[in-house]
């Protein structure tokens, strides 16, 4: 399960360039106060080496959430792959953006050949 949202960070903190090309930057979002944490982290420590291994810069990494007033679940309870991804922000372009989707859709491809 992916969870897609765009953060509400500036710019400079969403976007990256990468060899001439300019992308959104990713973050992904853990909540910690759900069953499956530690595979959920285990999914996204994946995504996380595989982008850096590929497109260093591009993530911001693994934002760990919980206590009083966070959800610290975010629907990560519905199963053991379920990842909450934030792609750039309000003032990313929809090229940027795009360029990222198709970064996501290489990690994912990796994560599923991985798996399999």
């Amino acid at each position: 399960f992916i969870d897609l949202h765009r953060d509400s960070v500036n710019k400079k903190i969403s976007t990256v360039e990468i060899n001439g090309k300019s992308y959104a930057r990713i973050l992904f979002v853990l909540g910690l106060e759900n069953i499956n944490y530690s595979e959920n982290k285990k999914v996204m420590e994946f995504m996380e080496n595989f982008l850096n291994t590929n497109y260093y810069g591009i993530s911001r990494g693994i934002f760990e959430r919980e206590g009083p007033g966070v959800n610290g679940v975010y629907n990560q309870d519905f199963s053991t792959n379920c990842v909450l991804i934030e792609v750039g922000g309000e003032y990313n372009t929809t090229e940027e953006v795009a360029n990222t989707i198709e970064v996501i859709a290489e990690m994912i491809n990796a994560y599923i050949g991985e798996s399999v």
